[in-house]
């Protein structure tokens, strides 16, 4: 954060990495406005709207909600000897800064914060899940599929969920799931909650999601 001046790139990958981040830069004496210097990337609208709330100008918002849009967005030659800052989850893909790197850019990725399981009991959870008394589950990251099937004991996804159907945020989230044994029914087509909710509206509706 102290040298935050001599970065071309700040890239957020999620809108959980604005909180973390805004605090750090206050704790090391900056502020909003000493970022001016830097071209900003945000992937999804809710994290475009958070830095724009507090006065950080957004030059690229891909229209793929997930780091290949990112680089889709950016031309390769233009980030040849750039210097670029992802503040990003303790465990994320790499694609992004792998693919940034390839293209000459050098880049410092950080943990701004951590995705952890809580502690619960899901005795509850599991019941109804075997009573076949819920309709859905949704999984907005691939943290939320694996801490799921932690907190219910292990095993397959499918076994877990019944006759529950399955519905993702996108691609990466479902990927996850298939790993995880599961099968997803219903997928947003923008990978937002928004998206995700006209999906599973479409679904319940008869329609296609």
């Amino acid at each position: 954060m102290r040298q935050i001046d001599k970065y071309h790139w700040i890239i957020f990958t999620s809108v959980n990495s604005v909180e973390p981040f805004l605090d750090r830069l206050k704790i090391a004496g900056k502020a909003v406005v000493d970022l001016d210097h830097s071209q900003v990337a945000a992937i999804g609208a809710e994290t475009s709207r958070r830095l724009s709330a507090v006065g950080v100008a957004v030059a690229v918002i891909p229209s793929r909600y997930q780091a290949e849009g990112i680089l889709e967005s950016l031309d390769p030659s233009v980030l040849a000897g750039k210097r670029v800052l992802i503040p990003q989850a303790a465990i994320a893909r790499d694609v992004l800064p792998v693919k940034l790197r390839e293209s000459g850019a050098t880049v410092d990725v950080v943990e701004a914060y951590r995705t952890v399981a809580p502690v619960f009991d899901a005795t509850a959870i599991r019941q109804c899940l075997q009573q076949g008394s819920i309709d859905m589950i949704t999984f907005t990251s691939s943290s939320t599929v694996s801490n799921f099937v932690q907190l219910c004991g292990g095993g397959s996804l499918t076994a877990l969920v019944g006759t529950a159907a399955i519905a993702s945020i996108g691609p990466i989230t479902a990927k996850t799931i298939e790993e995880l044994g599961g099968r997803v029914e219903v997928m947003a087509r923008e990978f937002t909650i928004d998206g995700l909710l006209a999906a599973m509206i479409a679904y319940f509706s008869g329609g296609k999601n």
